[in-house]
């Protein structure tokens, strides 16, 4: 996630710095055509264009990246070269994570660099920690249906004494997953059969096995020890009891003899019980009684309601245990319950973010959306203020130079210059003033926008002032001129 945020700001910082150099180039050229109004439109297209590009080239560069150090790895590993192998995936894994992707082309990425990364660990004669998180990670949630994958990383699980929980869980989804495949089945079998596994997922894995008959003669002697243990008597539990008996195994005769006493006859296991029935012939009734003391339905056991809240709460207090993260060891010490009220929040938001995809894209989303509405609202807010300064400006505005007399006795004067900016034009006046020129300075609203002209003298015709134009202009005195009005707006 935080390879996300920087990328992101990356491609912000990039659209901020050249988009506003843009900006400044584009806005007065764009000024003189539409306005002042329409700025935002140019400053908008530019920043989203910017944006887009940015996040364009960037993509192609850690893609290109992340292929060329994938290739790498992949002649190194062809040449039998491991630890350069090694060395180039953990380039390109950098290049994955660093700021150069976007979160969509990221996904685009993931299967196949996930998919090689994995093969190349599978390929290695041990499964260090690191390859093991990310291959069950692979495995249920990039894609589950790698088929290959998961008979190989079976094959070697099979062969670990020790297994982490995700591990644990792995299995049993790509059992599920996989219920038709007896391949793979056989595999996940010897898995719960060797961690001596009696829960659902492992219980659905036996039955699923025997109905596929994958089951040898060792494997059902230990699941039959499992489910005796367990106390299981159902119709395919006794198919296995019967099994074990007949391999040997007189340790099951008590499970065969409940099921002879508990089990309602059925279509289904009709022959079962009548084999279990001729087993248990020559049972007493007081020996039959000792034998399915153990294996009795709970509704027939007679405890007291407080022993069996107490023996409840025993049972989900230690299941619960087994989820306690390891972070939990450093607050076992302490006593305030503010601070295991902390802990337990965020813990919860720490499961959520790793196993919640959905969860993940909606704090970058509401981040994005919150970065959008802010960029708009000053936007808008600053268009707002030049509006009203445009109509502040917009209000009459008199000429300042000539008395009113002279204007009614000399109603001709040459403008020379004129400028957006007060200090260029009145630093214009004073040059031409230091020329014994009778300049001065005028200002008029004009496209919304403040002029300030430069006029020269005054004069009672248009001639004259045409012929003193002329002079001054042939004297290098001005560049250019023409004939104005004082009370005129032009």
């Amino acid at each position: 996630m935080n390879a996300i945020f920087r990328h992101l700001g990356f491609r912000l910082w990039l659209t901020s710095c050249l988009g506003g150099l843009l900006c400044f180039a584009v806005l007065p050229w764009w000024q003189e055509i539409a306005g002042i109004n329409a700025l935002a439109v140019p400053v908008a297209a530019i920043l989203i264009v910017c944006f887009w590009g940015f996040g364009w080239i960037m993509n192609r560069l850690g893609t290109y990246f992340v292929r060329q150090h994938v290739q790498e790895a992949a002649v190194w590993e062809r040449a039998g070269m491991m630890t350069e192998a090694k060395m180039a995936f953990e380039r390109a894994a950098a290049s994955y994570d660093s700021y150069w992707l976007s979160p969509l082309t990221r996904k685009k990425l993931l299967n196949n660099f996930k998919a090689r990364l994995v093969r190349f660990y599978l390929a290695q004669p041990k499964l260090l920690q690191k390859a093991r998180v990310l291959i069950c990670d692979y495995l249920c949630h990039t894609n589950p249906a790698d088929e290959t994958v998961a008979k190989s990383w079976l094959e070697q699980i099979c062969k670990i004494d020790s297994c982490i929980r995700l591990e644990h869980e792995t299995v049993a989804h790509v059992a599920e997953y996989f219920r038709k495949n007896k391949t793979i089945q056989r595999l996940a079998l010897s898995f719960f059969l060797k961690h001596r596994r009696s829960d659902f997922d492992a219980l659905q894995t036996y039955h699923q096995a025997w109905q596929f008959e994958l089951i040898d003669n060792d494997d059902i002697l230990l699941a039959a020890k499992l489910l005796q243990d367990e106390g299981w008597i159902n119709d395919w539990s006794l198919q296995i009891y019967l099994k074990a008996m007949q391999l040997g195994d007189n340790m099951c005769l008590a499970a065969v003899a409940a099921a002879v006493k508990w089990l309602p006859p059925t279509k289904q296991n009709r022959q079962a019980l009548a084999q279990a029935a001729q087993i248990t012939a020559q049972i007493t009734e007081e020996q039959s009684r000792q034998l399915v003391a153990g294996f009795e339905p709970a509704e027939t056991i007679n405890e007291k309601p407080a022993a069996r809240k107490e023996q409840k709460k025993k049972k989900t207090l230690s299941r619960t245990a087994e989820y306690i993260p390891p972070l939990a060891a450093s607050f076992k010490n302490i006593g305030l319950r503010g601070l295991n009220h902390q802990k337990r929040i965020f813990h919860r938001l720490y499961i959520v973010w790793h196993q919640s995809p959905v969860f993940r894209k909606s704090i970058a989303g509401t981040g994005i959306a919150l970065m959008l509405v802010i960029m708009t609202a000053v936007g808008l807010r600053s268009i707002k203020s030049k509006d009203d300064e445009s109509a502040t400006d917009n209000s009459p505005v008199a000429e300042t130079g000539a008395p009113a007399d002279s204007v009614a006795n000399d109603p001709f004067t040459i403008q020379v210059a004129a400028y957006l900016n007060y200090e260029d034009a009145e630093s214009y006046v004073d040059q031409l003033k230091k020329k014994d020129l009778d300049a001065f300075l005028t200002q008029v609203i004009s496209a919304n926008r403040k002029w300030y002209q430069v006029k020269i003298s005054h004069f009672a015709s248009k001639i004259s002032a045409q012929n003193y134009g002329d002079q001054l202009k042939s004297k290098g005195l001005i560049n250019d001129f023409y004939v104005a009005i004082y009370n005129s707006a032009d």
